[in-house]
């Protein structure tokens, strides 16, 4: 098994797309600080990101950054701009999304009562004809008349839908003066263990370049969600939502292969602890010791002991006892199975040996645990 894989798994990790942003002149705005992971990308122009704690960074034309700590941030024209709060600008950005559907609405109501009446019309109209014209007719001009009438409505049609695709796409925020730039963003959101598991691991911003050759994918993940959220297709949230988790996943895998990962992150970039996680992970209650992880790995006991607890900050078996407790919770939280066999299924030969294993971990027994 890839020990990410198994992570995100556990972690209950969703997605979402929020509204865009435009912005031109002197201009701030101040985002308070988001219960996940934060993302925002610059599809046109460049500005300041400053988050809480943290040196200003220049965003540049499809660079993105991952906010992965709770810190509020602004993002501006430069840095000696007083900021306007996000919520103020998004406020307003849904009032004029609001008002623009009512008018779709009213113009599209108005629209089928002037499609009755002509209807109507046309009727008192073919009416008042001859029997004997309307028996001429029938043949030949009767089918022309229909043949158009419904190309008519064809149409007709087409306009309405393409109309009240508009008017449900979510206008965007304004700061500023003019649309220099332009920005779109979302985030993530990861259940207790999740945050738990994988956030501590990650520097508080990611900040990826979009002009590195190594970002080519985060760069066509993130055109393709600005041209579904532009375009308004039927299910472009949908798609936008599963494309932004792709770039949440290629963003990791770019902070792995640039060396600064911690925790069990920074084990997964090198070949010889990444290899005893990846056996801990596959088969998780199998009785692995420190010389059975060395040998899978193909170094000495000693060098893969030294090595993991290095990188990981944990030795492989207590690692391999944290990650049998992460799965025992999961089941405990969302399957019905009896302790006994949990315990088995991670490794423990006894509800009791579980049991003590999870209360050192959690603090908290199995049973209170499920019990909430």
């Amino acid at each position: 098994m890839d020990p990410l894989e198994d992570v995100l798994a556990l972690t209950g990790a969703s997605s979402y797309v929020s509204a865009g942003m435009v912005a031109g002149g002197r201009w701030a705005v101040r985002f308070e600080a988001p219960g996940g992971v934060k993302f925002n990308s610059v599809r046109r122009g460049s500005c300041l990101v400053h988050v809480d704690g943290s040196e200003p960074i220049r965003l540049r034309e499809d660079d993105a950054f991952l906010l992965t700590q709770p810190r509020g941030f602004v993002l501006a024209s430069a840095e000696d701009v007083s900021p306007v709060p996000a919520s103020l600008i998004f406020r307003e950005a849904a009032a004029r999304t609001g008002e623009r559907e009512a008018r779709a609405r009213g113009e599209r109501k108005a629209e089928a009562h002037g499609e009755e009446r002509e209807a109507q019309t046309r009727g008192d109209e073919r009416e008042n004809k001859t029997r004997a014209e309307r028996e001429t007719e029938a043949s030949g001009g009767e089918r022309k008349a229909l043949t158009r009438g419904d190309e008519r409505e064809d149409q007709r049609r087409g306009e309405r839908e393409t109309e009240a695709r508009a008017g449900e796409r979510v206008a965007m925020a304004r700061a500023g003066v003019g649309d220099d730039v332009e920005v779109i963003g979302g985030g993530f959101t990861f259940n207790e263990r999740g945050r738990t598991l994988l956030l501590p691991n990650l520097p508080p911003i990611l900040h990826v370049p979009g002009d590195a050759p190594e970002a080519a994918t985060v760069r066509w993940v993130l055109q393709r969600i600005g041209a579904e959220l532009g375009r308004g297709d039927v299910g472009a949230t949908v798609v936008a939502e599963h494309l932004a988790m792709v770039m949440f996943v290629e963003v990791l895998r770019l902070h792995l292969r640039s060396g600064g990962a911690a925790g069990w992150l920074a084990g997964l970039a090198d070949p010889v602890v990444a290899e005893a996680l990846r056996a801990m992970h596959r088969r998780p209650a199998h009785p692995w010791t420190v010389t059975a992880l060395a040998h899978t790995a193909r170094v000495s006991r000693s060098t893969l002991a030294a090595r993991f607890k290095d990188l990981v900050g944990t030795g492989p078996v207590d690692y391999l006892t944290g990650w049998r407790i992460e799965i025992a919770a999961q089941r405990l939280t969302e399957t019905s199975d009896t302790l006994s066999t949990i315990a088995r299924q991670v490794g423990y030969g006894s509800e009791s040996a579980l049991s003590t294993a999870f209360k050192r971990v959690t603090g908290q027994t199995p049973r209170d645990y499920r019990r909430g």
